[in-house]
């Protein structure tokens, strides 16, 4: 079985104002995309990693995981994350690749065990999103920003990545929603509109996402 991984690095940083893109920050002496990536090839599961990047900052990126003694394809983004992680799948085509596993390269605490659960979920079922349960009331707004809608806590949950899935399909289903002018919130989503209900397993609490700068202090 032959097993692809991309780490989504191409999105621009806005929300961490105007302190630099956060996949270039240092943490314990690597960078915050050196510790996304790394574990992918620590598992020794992986036959290709790609790693999307945003115009003009391919040299940086490369800069960031120097130290990673593993091939890694450096793959233009595009204008939303959905884009990004198309023209990855695009380059990835021809690899004849099984499954892949879609990583944000700005989720720094990945765990080799979390990778492994993704993997085992995605082989099994075809797709698998981490998930951990929702802490804080979550609520939908209206246009003018009042409570629409109390959620039940119970049943709601925060989406982690990786997500794993079928390659073929997750191509077939990414080719559809380039064309529908909808812009997806992530592939488990795209997964979901074009294939089929979306599997979970268990996420890490620890797996959390770097978005403004105190995250960056974190654990």
């Amino acid at each position: 079985m032959i097993k692809a991984a991309i780490i989504t690095a191409a999105g621009s940083s806005n929300r961490m104002k105007g302190k630099g893109k956060k996949e270039f920050k240092v943490i314990k002496g690597r960078t915050v995309l050196e510790r996304a990536v790394l574990p992918f090839v620590l598992s020794e599961e992986f036959d290709h990693i790609c790693v999307t990047y945003p115009e003009g900052k391919k040299e940086e990126m490369e800069k960031a995981l120097h130290r990673i003694n593993f091939p890694i394809s450096y793959i233009p983004g595009g204008a939303t994350r959905q884009a990004s992680v198309f023209n990855a799948l695009k380059s990835l085509k021809e690899t004849q690749s099984d499954l892949v596993l879609i990583h944000d390269g700005a989720r720094p605490h990945i765990s080799e065990e979390l990778i492994g659960r993704v993997l085992e979920g995605t082989i099994s079922r075809g797709n698998s999103t981490p998930v951990t349960p929702s802490v804080s009331a979550m609520k939908i707004l209206s246009p003018l920003g009042d409570i629409e809608e109390h959620l039940i806590r119970s049943r709601t949950v925060s989406a982690q990545t990786p997500q794993g899935f079928s390659f073929a399909e997750l191509f077939e289903a990414h080719e559809k929603a380039e064309a529908d002018d909808r812009d997806y919130i992530d592939d488990s989503e795209i997964w979901s509109v074009y294939i089929g209900p979306s599997h979970t397993v268990e996420g890490d609490p620890d797996n959390i996402k770097i978005t403004y700068p105190g995250d960056l202090k974190k654990r």
